[in-house]
C-alpha cells in the first residue's frame, strides 16, 4: 500500500505540473489572440484611411483635369488673362521680343507643362 500511496502522489504531482504549464500555454495563446486582435483592427483602421485617401486624390485629380480642360478652353488655347502681353515692338529679332514677353520659366512652371502635356497625350 506504501508504493501505491507513493505512485498516486507523483501522478498527483505530475498532473499538476502537467495543468500548469497547459494553464500557462493558454495564458500565453490568450495573449497572442490579443495581439493578434489588436493587429487586425490596426490594419483595418489603415486599408480604411488608404481607401479614403486614394479617394481624396482621386477626387483630387478628377478636380484638377476639369480646371485644366477649363483653362484650355478658349479663343487660342489659353483663357484671356492667362494670354501674354503683347510683344514689345524693337527691332531686332521676334523671337527674342516674344521671350522677353514671358515670365522666366520657373520649375512651378515646368511641372504644369509637363501636366498639361500628360493630360493631352491621354
Amino acid at each position: 500500500t506504501e508504493m501505491k500511496t507513493r505512485e498516486i502522489t507523483a501522478l498527483k504531482r505530475k498532473e499538476r505540473k502537467t495543468g500548469q504549464k497547459v494553464s500557462k500555454l493558454e495564458k500565453e495563446i490568450r495573449l497572442h489572440k490579443t495581439n493578434l486582435e489588436k493587429r487586425k483592427v490596426y490594419c483595418d483602421k489603415l486599408s480604411d484611411k488608404l481607401k479614403q485617401t486614394e479617394a481624396h486624390l482621386m477626387k483630387l485629380l478628377v478636380n484638377r483635369k476639369k480646371e485644366l480642360r477649363g483653362r484650355t478652353k478658349g479663343t487660342s488655347g489659353r483663357p484671356s488673362n492667362m494670354l501674354p502681353p503683347p510683344p514689345r515692338k524693337h527691332k531686332g529679332n521676334s523671337m527674342i521680343q516674344q521671350e522677353e514677353a514671358f515670365a522666366p520659366k520657373t520649375e512651378e512652371i515646368s511641372s504644369l507643362e509637363f501636366m498639361l502635356e500628360q493630360i493631352v497625350a491621354e
